[in-house]
């Protein structure tokens, strides 16, 4: 991982929080937004949203549906940034 990657992690503040509802269109619609706006988002996620999944299996799948690149995740908070072109 890169020094600037481990920064973005730890500096950065929440940008978008998932309620209860967990990853619903709207909060994967918002994150889409943010991403194209500010280059690195970082996620917040309840934790009631991951009964099923845990955090880095939920932040890969965010990636996914959001065509970001997972940066990491540290305790509920999952980063995302732009991909290079």
């Amino acid at each position: 991982m890169k020094k600037e990657d481990r920064k973005a992690i730890v500096e950065i503040e929440t940008t978008v929080q998932s309620g209860k509802a967990g990853l619903t269109a709207s909060v994967v619609e918002e994150i889409k937004r943010q991403i194209d706006k500010r280059k690195v988002v970082k996620v917040r996620i309840l934790k009631s949203a991951l009964t099923s999944m845990d955090i880095k299996e939920v932040g890969t799948e965010l990636a996914k549906m959001t065509n970001s690149r997972l940066v990491g995740t540290r305790g509920r908070c999952i980063v995302l940034k732009k991909p290079k072109k």
